[in-house]
Protein backbone atom coordinates (compact mmCIF):
# COMPACT_ATOMS: atom_id res chain seq x y z
CA UNK A 1 0.00 0.00 0.00
CA UNK A 2 1.57 3.34 -1.05
CA UNK A 3 2.68 5.67 1.72
CA UNK A 4 0.33 8.61 2.24
CA UNK A 5 1.86 12.09 1.92
CA UNK A 6 0.53 15.44 3.07
CA UNK A 7 -1.26 17.40 0.38
CA UNK A 8 -0.47 21.11 0.86
CA UNK A 9 -3.71 22.06 -0.90
CA UNK A 10 -6.04 19.56 0.78
CA UNK A 11 -7.20 21.47 3.86
CA UNK A 12 -9.87 24.14 3.52
CA UNK A 13 -8.78 27.62 4.65
CA UNK A 14 -9.27 28.30 8.35
CA UNK A 15 -10.93 31.63 7.62
CA UNK A 16 -13.53 29.71 5.58
CA UNK A 17 -14.26 26.77 7.86
CA UNK A 18 -13.81 28.52 11.19
CA UNK A 19 -16.90 30.36 12.35
CA UNK A 20 -17.22 32.37 15.52
CA UNK A 21 -20.77 32.25 16.79
CA UNK A 22 -22.38 32.28 20.21
CA UNK A 23 -22.81 28.83 21.66
CA UNK A 24 -26.21 27.75 22.81
CA UNK A 25 -26.80 29.38 26.17
CA UNK A 26 -23.93 31.85 25.56
CA UNK A 27 -23.24 34.19 28.48
CA UNK A 28 -21.67 36.89 26.29
CA UNK A 29 -24.07 39.86 26.55
CA UNK A 30 -22.67 41.40 23.37
CA UNK A 31 -24.01 38.55 21.25
CA UNK A 32 -27.58 39.37 22.20
CA UNK A 33 -27.21 42.71 20.37
CA UNK A 34 -25.94 41.14 17.14
CA UNK A 35 -27.56 40.95 13.73
CA UNK A 36 -25.95 38.65 11.15
CA UNK A 37 -25.29 39.27 7.44
CA UNK A 38 -23.51 37.26 4.73
CA UNK A 39 -21.55 39.13 2.05
CA UNK A 40 -20.27 37.91 -1.30
CA UNK A 41 -16.73 38.68 -2.44
CA UNK A 42 -16.40 42.36 -3.33
CA UNK A 43 -19.52 43.44 -1.45
CA UNK A 44 -19.15 46.43 0.84
CA UNK A 45 -19.84 45.96 4.54
CA UNK A 46 -19.66 49.75 4.77
CA UNK A 47 -18.17 52.58 2.74
CA UNK A 48 -15.86 55.43 3.61
CA UNK A 49 -17.72 58.48 5.01
CA UNK A 50 -20.87 56.51 5.77
CA UNK A 51 -22.32 57.10 9.27
CA UNK A 52 -20.61 54.88 11.86
CA UNK A 53 -23.78 53.56 13.46
CA UNK A 54 -22.62 49.98 14.04
CA UNK A 55 -19.60 48.01 15.09
CA UNK A 56 -18.85 44.74 13.31
CA UNK A 57 -17.05 41.44 13.83
CA UNK A 58 -15.99 38.85 11.25
CA UNK A 59 -17.46 35.43 12.06
CA UNK A 60 -16.22 33.56 8.99
CA UNK A 61 -14.55 34.55 5.73
CA UNK A 62 -12.31 37.59 5.35
CA UNK A 63 -12.44 41.28 4.41
CA UNK A 64 -10.16 44.16 3.42
CA UNK A 65 -10.13 47.64 4.98
CA UNK A 66 -9.18 50.21 2.36
CA UNK A 67 -9.07 53.94 1.63
CA UNK A 68 -9.14 55.87 -1.63
CA UNK A 69 -6.13 58.14 -2.04
CA UNK A 70 -6.52 61.69 -3.48
CA UNK A 71 -4.95 60.56 -6.77
CA UNK A 72 -7.52 57.77 -7.14
CA UNK A 73 -5.30 54.89 -6.06
CA UNK A 74 -6.52 52.39 -3.49
CA UNK A 75 -4.55 51.58 -0.35
CA UNK A 76 -5.43 48.59 1.81
CA UNK A 77 -4.99 49.41 5.48
CA UNK A 78 -5.67 45.96 6.90
CA UNK A 79 -7.09 42.50 6.31
CA UNK A 80 -9.77 41.20 8.67
CA UNK A 81 -10.28 37.57 9.73
CA UNK A 82 -12.64 35.68 12.07
CA UNK A 83 -12.71 37.29 15.50
CA UNK A 84 -11.59 40.75 14.32
CA UNK A 85 -13.78 43.61 15.59
CA UNK A 86 -13.89 46.72 13.41
CA UNK A 87 -15.87 49.88 12.67
CA UNK A 88 -15.34 51.36 16.11
CA UNK A 89 -13.83 54.78 16.76
CA UNK A 90 -14.53 58.27 18.00
CA UNK A 91 -15.62 59.72 14.67
CA UNK A 92 -19.26 59.64 13.55
CA UNK A 93 -18.22 58.63 10.03
CA UNK A 94 -16.16 55.69 8.84
CA UNK A 95 -12.68 56.71 7.78
CA UNK A 96 -12.32 53.80 5.36
CA UNK A 97 -14.29 51.20 3.44
CA UNK A 98 -14.51 47.51 4.35
CA UNK A 99 -15.20 44.93 1.62
CA UNK A 100 -15.55 41.15 1.78
CA UNK A 101 -12.86 39.22 -0.09
CA UNK A 102 -13.90 35.62 0.60
CA UNK A 103 -16.65 33.97 -1.44
CA UNK A 104 -18.90 34.11 1.63
CA UNK A 105 -18.13 36.32 4.61
CA UNK A 106 -20.41 36.26 7.64
CA UNK A 107 -20.45 39.37 9.82
CA UNK A 108 -22.07 40.16 13.17
CA UNK A 109 -23.12 43.80 13.58
CA UNK A 110 -23.86 45.66 16.80
CA UNK A 111 -25.57 49.03 17.20
CA UNK A 112 -22.95 51.42 18.50
CA UNK A 113 -25.23 53.07 21.06
CA UNK A 114 -26.28 49.70 22.44
CA UNK A 115 -22.67 48.56 22.85
CA UNK A 116 -21.70 51.82 24.58
CA UNK A 117 -24.58 51.50 27.04
CA UNK A 118 -23.72 47.87 27.66
CA UNK A 119 -20.03 48.70 28.24
CA UNK A 120 -21.02 51.31 30.83
CA UNK A 121 -23.02 48.67 32.70
CA UNK A 122 -20.87 45.56 32.15
CA UNK A 123 -17.11 45.63 32.95
CA UNK A 124 -16.56 42.55 30.77
CA UNK A 125 -17.69 44.40 27.65
CA UNK A 126 -15.63 47.46 28.57
CA UNK A 127 -12.56 45.23 29.00
CA UNK A 128 -13.22 43.52 25.65
CA UNK A 129 -13.39 46.90 23.89
CA UNK A 130 -10.16 48.05 25.55
CA UNK A 131 -8.36 44.89 24.51
CA UNK A 132 -9.62 45.30 20.94
CA UNK A 133 -8.33 48.87 20.91
CA UNK A 134 -4.91 47.81 22.22
CA UNK A 135 -4.71 45.05 19.59
CA UNK A 136 -5.53 47.59 16.86
CA UNK A 137 -2.76 49.91 18.09
CA UNK A 138 -0.21 47.07 18.18
CA UNK A 139 -1.21 45.99 14.68
CA UNK A 140 -0.86 49.57 13.42
CA UNK A 141 2.66 49.73 14.83
CA UNK A 142 3.53 46.51 12.99
CA UNK A 143 2.12 47.93 9.76
CA UNK A 144 4.29 51.04 10.12
CA UNK A 145 7.36 48.84 10.56
CA UNK A 146 6.52 46.84 7.42
CA UNK A 147 5.91 49.93 5.29
CA UNK A 148 9.12 51.46 6.65
CA UNK A 149 11.15 48.67 5.05
CA UNK A 150 12.84 49.89 1.88
CA UNK A 151 13.14 46.64 -0.03
CA UNK A 152 10.24 44.82 -1.64
CA UNK A 153 11.51 41.44 -0.49
CA UNK A 154 11.52 42.56 3.16
CA UNK A 155 7.91 43.72 2.85
CA UNK A 156 6.73 40.55 1.11
CA UNK A 157 8.49 38.28 3.62
CA UNK A 158 7.02 40.28 6.51
CA UNK A 159 3.59 39.91 4.92
CA UNK A 160 3.95 36.13 4.56
CA UNK A 161 5.04 35.81 8.20
CA UNK A 162 2.16 38.01 9.33
CA UNK A 163 -0.39 35.93 7.41
CA UNK A 164 1.15 32.69 8.71
CA UNK A 165 0.61 33.97 12.24
CA UNK A 166 -2.93 35.25 11.63
CA UNK A 167 -4.20 32.40 9.42
CA UNK A 168 -3.85 28.83 10.70
CA UNK A 169 -1.74 26.71 8.36
CA UNK A 170 -2.85 23.24 7.27
CA UNK A 171 -0.85 20.14 8.35
CA UNK A 172 1.53 20.57 5.38
CA UNK A 173 2.42 24.11 6.53
CA UNK A 174 0.45 25.91 3.82
CA UNK A 175 -1.33 29.22 4.22
CA UNK A 176 -4.39 29.72 2.00
CA UNK A 177 -4.63 33.43 1.22
CA UNK A 178 -8.10 34.88 0.59
CA UNK A 179 -6.69 38.00 -1.07
CA UNK A 180 -5.44 38.47 -4.64
CA UNK A 181 -1.98 39.70 -5.56
CA UNK A 182 -3.53 43.06 -6.41
CA UNK A 183 -4.72 43.23 -2.80
CA UNK A 184 -1.27 42.27 -1.51
CA UNK A 185 0.31 44.96 -3.69
CA UNK A 186 -2.08 47.62 -2.36
CA UNK A 187 -1.42 46.44 1.20
CA UNK A 188 2.37 46.67 0.82
CA UNK A 189 2.41 49.80 -1.40
CA UNK A 190 4.13 47.90 -4.17
CA UNK A 191 3.43 47.27 -7.85
CA UNK A 192 1.67 43.97 -8.51
CA UNK A 193 4.52 42.93 -10.83
CA UNK A 194 6.95 43.45 -7.96
CA UNK A 195 4.89 41.25 -5.66
CA UNK A 196 4.69 38.46 -8.28
CA UNK A 197 8.40 38.69 -9.08
CA UNK A 198 9.36 38.59 -5.39
CA UNK A 199 7.16 35.56 -4.70
CA UNK A 200 8.71 33.82 -7.72
CA UNK A 201 12.22 34.56 -6.44
CA UNK A 202 11.34 33.19 -3.01
CA UNK A 203 10.04 30.04 -4.66
CA UNK A 204 13.18 29.78 -6.81
CA UNK A 205 15.26 29.92 -3.65
CA UNK A 206 13.23 27.21 -1.93
CA UNK A 207 11.88 29.36 0.92
CA UNK A 208 8.26 28.87 -0.18
CA UNK A 209 6.24 26.84 -2.65
CA UNK A 210 3.20 28.32 -4.40
CA UNK A 211 0.23 26.13 -5.24
CA UNK A 212 -2.59 27.52 -7.42
CA UNK A 213 -1.38 31.09 -6.84
CA UNK A 214 -3.16 31.68 -3.51
CA UNK A 215 -1.77 28.77 -1.51
CA UNK A 216 1.69 29.48 -0.07
CA UNK A 217 3.57 26.66 1.61
CA UNK A 218 6.29 28.02 3.88
CA UNK A 219 9.27 25.70 3.56
CA UNK A 220 11.79 27.71 5.58
CA UNK A 221 10.40 30.27 8.02
CA UNK A 222 13.90 31.09 9.27
CA UNK A 223 14.95 32.31 5.84
CA UNK A 224 11.83 34.48 5.52
CA UNK A 225 12.59 36.02 8.91
CA UNK A 226 16.19 36.74 7.87
CA UNK A 227 15.08 38.40 4.65
CA UNK A 228 12.42 40.41 6.49
CA UNK A 229 15.07 41.78 8.84
CA UNK A 230 17.59 42.85 6.22
CA UNK A 231 19.21 46.19 6.94
CA UNK A 232 17.51 49.14 5.28
CA UNK A 233 18.89 50.10 1.91
CA UNK A 234 20.72 46.79 1.36
CA UNK A 235 19.38 44.55 -1.37
CA UNK A 236 19.29 40.97 -0.03
CA UNK A 237 21.35 38.48 -2.01
CA UNK A 238 19.39 35.30 -2.64
CA UNK A 239 22.60 33.40 -3.24
CA UNK A 240 23.84 34.01 0.31
CA UNK A 241 20.55 32.91 1.87
CA UNK A 242 19.10 30.34 -0.50
CA UNK A 243 21.74 28.97 -2.88
CA UNK A 244 21.86 25.59 -1.15
CA UNK A 245 18.15 25.08 -1.80
CA UNK A 246 18.01 26.68 -5.26
CA UNK A 247 17.52 23.72 -7.62
CA UNK A 248 14.74 24.20 -10.16
CA UNK A 249 13.84 27.32 -12.08
CA UNK A 250 10.19 28.11 -12.82
CA UNK A 251 8.73 30.47 -15.44
CA UNK A 252 8.65 34.09 -14.40
CA UNK A 253 5.12 35.36 -13.75
CA UNK A 254 4.44 38.78 -15.24
CA UNK A 255 1.75 41.15 -14.01
CA UNK A 256 -0.33 43.36 -16.27
CA UNK A 257 -0.38 46.61 -14.34
CA UNK A 258 1.75 48.42 -11.84
CA UNK A 259 -0.70 50.79 -10.20
CA UNK A 260 -3.01 50.23 -7.26
CA UNK A 261 -6.28 50.34 -9.18
CA UNK A 262 -9.30 48.30 -8.03
CA UNK A 263 -8.96 44.54 -8.40
CA UNK A 264 -9.39 42.73 -11.66
CA UNK A 265 -12.81 41.04 -12.13
CA UNK A 266 -10.79 37.83 -12.54
CA UNK A 267 -8.06 38.30 -9.89
CA UNK A 268 -5.01 36.16 -10.12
Amino acid sequence: MPRRSLNPTATKPSWSTRELSPARGSQDPLEHLATFTCYAAGAAIYRERQPALRWHRILSGAARKCVQMPDGRRHIVDFLFPGDLFGFGKANQHGCSVEAIAATTKVASYLREGVVRLAEADPRIAQQIRETTFDAICHLQLRLLILGQRTAIARVCSFLLEMADRIAANPAGSVILPMSRYDIADYLSLAVETVSRTLTNLQLGGAIKIHRRRIVQILDRRVLAQLAEEAEGRQPQFSSHLAAMHQTRVPRQEGTRGDCSPPNPNPR
